[in-house]
Order: structure tokens, then C-alpha cells, then sequence
């Protein structure tokens, strides 16, 4: 169980130092919990990254709720964890998820590369 934790962290200390402010585009699913719409990439998975939006910004996802979307974000603030601020939402749509590969279907990848707020 140790061994699982201490892996675990490291990967999540690898992801958050690789991880670029910026645009990016996401291939995930809208979820809402009691208090934040957010944009879920890999939902369920070890590999599940949240982009968290804020309160000014989630009213363009309100209409997605539970659906899968692609969207373009900015993000200008560091990744926490597996967690990410959105300072923007650019553009969101639906998208139809790939039942015939999975592993394949949600995703995020860099636009364009920004400088971090600190």
C-alpha cells in the first residue's frame, strides 16, 4: 500500500512540474458538484486530471452538464495535484465520445504556452 502512495505522489509531482500555463484543448466530460462546474479529463482513471471553472466562467457549462465536451480553456495558474484553474473558457461544444476506443476518447492537449501567475 506504501509502494502505491509513494508512486502516486511522484507521478503527480512529475505531472505538475510538466505542466504548462496556457491554452489548451480539452476532450472530457462536465460534471457539477455541490459548489463547481468542472471539465474532467480521463474521469475515473488513475490519470484523472480536473480543470475546475470559475464562477463567472461556469455558466458556459451549465448547458453541458453530464455531457462529454470539447472545449478551449486558458489556464494561468499551476497545476495542484490533478487539479486545474480555468482563468477561461474560449470555446465549448459537444463532441461524440469513441466507444471503440476509450483510452483514446478524452484528452488535453497544449495550444499555446503562457507565462504562469504566481
Amino acid at each position: 500500500m506504501l509502494a502505491r502512495i509513494l508512486l502516486f505522489s511522484f507521478l503527480s509531482l512529475n505531472l505538475s512540474s510538466a505542466f504548462a500555463c496556457g491554452v489548451y484543448e480539452l476532450s472530457g466530460v462536465v460534471r457539477f458538484n455541490s459548489s463547481e462546474y468542472r471539465i474532467i479529463v480521463n474521469e475515473g482513471t488513475t490519470s484523472e486530471i480536473i480543470f475546475v471553472a470559475p464562477p463567472t466562467e461556469a455558466v458556459k457549462l451549465f448547458p453541458f452538464q453530464n455531457a462529454p465536451v470539447k472545449a478551449a480553456v486558458l489556464v494561468l495558474e499551476p497545476l495542484h495535484g490533478t487539479r486545474a484553474r480555468i482563468s477561461e473558457i474560449r470555446s465549448v461544444e459537444l463532441r461524440v465520445p469513441d466507444p471503440l476506443h476509450p483510452a483514446l476518447d478524452t484528452r488535453y492537449s497544449l495550444k499555446s504556452k503562457m507565462d504562469c501567475k504566481k
